[in-house]
């Protein structure tokens, strides 16, 4: 009885932090405009004026945070643009979770989806190969003053301009994030953390890798070990604790395996320069186990000390 009893309620409290979360994502207010000036335009080449803040019926406008872009554009001459697949509950792992995203100080990249007019790719960086026959494009936003700029591009219609007017009072401009402290001291410029809490920031001293300059309000992994927040969520597992299984995992398989040492090995003895501006560490960075900047010996000791271990026992 008693244990049916607490099924009951641990069913009750999840399907009530559910609720409030599709609440929160269907009335949550945009940040665009904080000022009404009218600063809440792009330019499309093709398709003209494209708004992002919310109309007074309909989706809501577009919500700037450290790690993505929610809510709609809205295109007088193409209909809504979705920035993220979490607006109506698209999310799932065969559509590959797509969406804007932000790196935490502004520079944007990912996809949205026009519902007339297909998908608008946010950077090249999308698909690196690109970036030669289009142009090196993306679209930014200074986290100083808010303002949004660059450009996106239109599988089906071209350029969207974000800075087509020099003028602020018609540039799409996200609201300050409220927490009293300006960037660049502010380690979170798009979010509310007056703690400025940096879980990562400590793993230098503990011979970890993984450490960077963002605060965990707007990194995408607070621990540093290279899987995502989301993805020790999806594993059942605390974002908060760096497991080295998933560190000694370099290709994302969710084992420790010869493939992994294969990886490393190719850049066996090559250093590199960490960026505390990324919140994953990715290519050379992300096969480093020691946090000495350098692929050698001591990261093959250390991934072997965790050979056939799966991520499913971190944590």
């Amino acid at each position: 009885m008693v244990s049916r009893l607490r099924k009951r309620i641990f069913t009750a409290t999840v399907l009530a932090a559910m609720l409030a979360a599709v609440v929160s994502i269907v009335s949550a207010a945009d940040t665009i405009d904080p000022g009404a000036t009218g600063a809440r335009y792009a330019w499309g080449e093709n398709v003209g004026w494209i708004n992002a803040k919310a109309p007074t019926t309909g989706n809501p406008g577009v919500v700037v945070s450290g790690l993505n872009l929610t809510g709609y554009m809205w295109g007088e001459n193409i209909g809504w643009i979705n920035m993220n697949c979490s607006n109506n509950a698209l999310c799932t792992p065969a559509n590959k979770n797509w969406g804007v995203t932000n790196d935490g100080i502004g520079h944007l990249a990912g996809y949205a989806w026009g519902e007339n007019v297909g998908w608008i790719s946010f950077s090249c960086n999308n698909t690196p190969s690109t970036c030669a026959s289009t142009g090196t494009y993306g679209v930014a936003i200074d986290p100083v003053t808010g303002l949004f700029s660059g450009k996106a591009w239109g599988e089906n219609i071209g350029w969207i301009v974000f800075d087509y007017t020099t003028s602020a009072a018609n540039r799409v401009k996200t609201a300050d994030d409220g927490d009293g402290i300006a960037y660049p001291i502010d380690n979170c410029p798009f979010d509310y953390n007056p703690t400025q809490t940096n879980t990562d920031a400590g793993n230098t001293a503990l011979n970890r890798p993984g450490a960077d300059a963002l605060g965990d309000a707007c990194d995408v992994n607070i621990s540093g070990d290279g899987y995502t927040n989301a993805q020790h969520v999806a594993l059942g597992k605390n974002p908060a604790l760096y497991c080295p299984i998933m560190r000694a995992d370099v290709d994302g398989d969710g084992v420790v395996s010869v493939l992994d040492f294969v990886k490393a090995a190719q850049k066996y003895g090559q250093t590199f320069t960490p960026d505390p501006t990324k919140g994953l560490d990715t290519g050379i960075q992300r096969l480093n186990q020691d946090g000495d900047n350098k692929i050698s010996v001591l990261d093959f000791v250390k991934m072997a000390q965790w050979y056939t271990k799966s991520v499913t026992t971190c944590p």
